[in-house]
């Protein structure tokens, strides 16, 4: 029988508790060394007694329950969200600085043993772990399972691989309520991968399980929460992993070029849930900051020039804009970024923000890459420390006024065979109307390779070069035309007005097809309106001398052809109506604004 408290606390001189003193009264006189082991001995198990008595970690503690996991899971003892002789969750899962927050590990949200992982909220949209560990590629090839038991829908399962001087991808894979499983094929270059798990709403998951398996033992019992990402498609130099609505990522070879995210929905209020966290593959939705999700549907679409994923948003709250986030990285991330817009066309080798973007260009000529939208859509950029470039990629109007719907057609276009020879021919014309004087000509020739074809770096800098040399000589011709025009009013030489005005019409001829016509048409007006006065009068003046001569030649009656030959001068050449509102005032000192400057118009 085991001593009682009071027995334990009584003791003799010695400071031997009772029972021991017992113990070590007998006839045979026990040795004294007998007597001490025995004391340490009872000491010993009184101490082993206290500590099981008081310790969390035996018996009852998670050590003692933790799940062992199945035989090939990566995750190891980090698969069930236990505390173990060698980890706890909070060591095995980080939370990235992406995330706002990020999952607690209560007894709550287990599915086998003590812990699970629940999403902890608070008053963020979303939240994200990733694993600690990272795990090596596997060099046998094949595809990267990941699955877990989830209690909600709001729950989602991801992968992000890394890569050494690559920006992290991330990939979901699966979403939904009960055992999910999901696949992911290794992107060129990824040498490791991290495994995560995405929350937008109350939720828990546990028991995950990650390990590479054969494409064709793939479990494809898991139903419509999952995807599996297929092989890229090869298009013109780059291979494109596009599908399902992932996202778009773009390789030369193993090298990382761009990635686009999944389609995410920002709020009137500014907040946005990431498309790598917000995407819901179980459901076939997009989840919204505030509880809302868009219902999302995608179709890929392929032909000869161009690849197209087609996105298609439903149930977009109000006021709602649709992002994609990109980034841009190597050769195409070097090269200055060209975009076609409501502006015409620009290159950047700078941070810029352009609305109403139709086209951005990408690298250089035998390795461009063109993305469109399908519709007008605004463009940042920022560029990193990294020589890489951030793009946000928006739009917010709706397909109708007042719908619920948003349609974007995200298209990938690397060939330009047809694109490149079409503007060559267009530099060779635009050449030829500049040898032989029709600048307007010229001008509408290099737009079109601008705006058009910019596909080619050589033609396209032949054309701009001639755009700028053209416009150079617009900019003198303007410029001379209004100083030309203020001298001759100065002088009050109404034969320099009508030189003036000449000059203005052959510029109109010279610079026809081109914007720059209306501009010298415009100034051609100016003339006949500032210097109407002065004309008009020089018209009488002449017409009253015409006009003496024509009626002696009609009094004599000798010359009849003649007099009707004068006559009909007067009639063609020598009208000329003043502008009604017109003053004296007005011909000398217009109004300061009423010539627009010629360098504001040119541009």
């Amino acid at each position: 029988m085991s001593p009682s408290p009071a027995d334990l606390d009584a003791s003799n001189e010695d400071g031997a508790p009772a029972e021991l003193r017992e113990l070590t009264r007998g006839a045979d006189q026990r040795s004294k060394w007998r007597w001490v082991g025995g004391l340490l001995l009872l000491g010993l198990l009184g101490a082993g007694g206290a500590w099981m008595a008081t310790s969390e970690s035996f018996g009852s503690s998670e050590d003692a329950v933790a799940p062992a996991p199945a035989a090939g899971n990566l995750l190891g003892e980090a698969w069930s969200f236990e505390s173990t002789e060698t980890t706890s969750p909070h060591a095995a899962w980080l939370v990235p600085d992406e995330a706002p927050v990020g999952f607690s590990f209560p007894e709550s949200s287990a599915v086998t043993g003590r812990a699970g992982a629940r999403a902890l909220l608070d008053e963020e949209p979303w939240a994200r772990i990733v694993s600690a560990e990272t795990f090596s590629i596997s060099p046998a090839g094949g595809l990267i399972q990941v699955s877990g038991t989830s209690n909600s829908d709001t729950i989602s399962l991801m992968v992000r691989f890394l890569a050494e001087g690559h920006p992290p991808i991330d990939t979901v894979l699966a979403s939904g309520s009960g055992r999910l499983v999901g696949h992911a094929q290794t992107p060129p270059g990824a040498t490791a991968f991290r495994v995560g798990v995405n929350a937008v709403g109350e939720g828990s998951i546990d028991d995950l399980d990650v390990r590479f398996v054969a494409t064709a033992d793939a479990d494809e019992s898991h139903g419509a929460g999952a995807l599996t990402t297929g092989s890229p498609f090869e298009h013109g130099l780059y291979s494109v992993f596009v599908g399902d609505p992932r996202g778009l990522t773009v390789f030369h070879g193993e090298q990382f070029m761009l990635r686009i995210e999944p389609a995410s929905l920002r709020t009137l209020d500014g907040v946005a849930i990431p498309g790598s966290a917000g995407l819901l593959p179980g459901t076939g939705e997009v989840a919204v900051a505030g509880g809302e999700r868009a219902q999302l549907t995608t179709e890929i679409v392929r032909d000869d020039l161009r690849l197209v994923l087609k996105e298609k948003l439903s149930g977009i709250p109000l006021g709602a804009t649709l992002e994609h986030q990109a980034v841009v990285a190597g050769a195409l991330a070097e090269a200055p970024l060209g975009v076609r817009s409501a502006r015409g066309f620009e290159r950047f080798t700078g941070d810029f923000r352009v609305e109403g973007v139709h086209a951005l260009l990408m690298g250089p000529t035998r390795s461009r890459l063109v993305l469109e939208m399908g519709a007008p859509f605004n463009l940042s950029a920022t560029h990193r420390a990294n020589e890489t470039v951030a793009l946000s990629i928006e739009r917010s109007e709706p397909d109708a006024p007042g719908s619920e719907e948003m349609t974007l057609n995200l298209s990938i276009q690397a060939e330009f065979k047809e694109e490149r020879v079409a503007a060559a021919q267009l530099r060779d014309s635009a050449e030829a109307h500049e040898k032989a004087g029709r600048l307007g000509a010229a001008l509408a020739d290099i737009e079109v390779i601008v705006t058009v074809y910019p596909y080619d770096e050589a033609v396209l800098e032949s054309g701009l070069a001639a755009r700028t040399r053209i416009q150079g000589v617009m900019q003198e011709r303007l410029d001379a035309l209004d100083t030309n025009l203020e001298d001759a009013l100065f002088l009050g030489s109404a034969e320099r007005c009508r030189e003036v005005h000449e000059e203005a019409l052959a510029e109109v001829v010279r610079f026809a097809g081109c914007e720059a016509e209306a501009l010298f048409l415009q100034r051609a007006a100016n003339v006949e309106q500032r210097a109407a006065r002065l004309l008009e009068e020089d018209v009488l003046r002449r017409r009253q001398r015409v006009e003496a001569l024509a009626d002696s030649y009609a009094a004599d009656g000798g010359y009849p052809l003649l007099a009707d030959e004068l006559q009909r001068y007067l009639d063609e050449h020598l009208t000329l109506v003043i502008a009604e509102g017109q003053t004296d005032a007005d011909q000398t000192s217009s109004p300061a604004g009423e010539t627009t400057s010629s360098s504001e118009e040119a541009r």
